[in-house]
């Protein structure tokens, strides 16, 4: 699993072939091979461990996952969703417009766990994810293709 997750997956994560990949390999001094990944993976696998020690991962139906979730203080939720208007039939996932203003809806009901969610700057997200009820914060993203991708981390007031 260690090297399905962090050597092989050059850009593929969340699309259809995400486990098929191989192991890159470069033919420069660039950098970005399977050794380079496996070395920065080694270098920050202790930063990894103290930030992950107490969270647990879900691939389940989010809707369900939410259903489940407890909105108690000490707890937090990464929300990493299809974005709208995103890349489209690379991905195994999407969502329809309907889904995507239920999830908004069901991560509103939470008031004291911490939440966070990742999207493009979209349209669709600014009217769902009003700044009244979360704090925005820019940075710049890259895309599959490594073209620049303007994202916003979105946080639960």
């Amino acid at each position: 699993m260690f090297v399905a997750s962090w050597l092989a997956r050059s850009g593929s994560a969340g699309t259809k072939t995400e486990f098929d990949a191989k192991l890159a390999l470069r033919w420069a001094a660039g950098g970005g091979d399977s050794a380079v990944r496996f070395q920065s993976a080694i270098r920050s696998i202790n930063a990894w461990r103290r930030s992950l020690r107490r969270a647990t991962f879900s691939s389940m139906d989010a809707f369900a996952f939410l259903a489940k979730c407890k909105d108690l203080p000490q707890h937090a939720i990464y929300c990493d969703q299809p974005f709208p208007g995103g890349p489209g039939d690379k991905y195994k996932f999407h969502f329809t417009l309907k889904q995507t203003e239920q999830l908004s809806r069901e991560l509103l009901r939470f008031r004291r766990a911490r939440l966070v969610s990742r999207f493009y700057d979209h349209p669709i997200v600014r009217d769902l994810y009003p700044e009244s009820e979360w704090t925005w914060h820019h940075i710049a993203g890259r895309k599959q293709t490594n073209d620049p991708a303007p994202e916003v981390l979105l946080v639960r007031k």
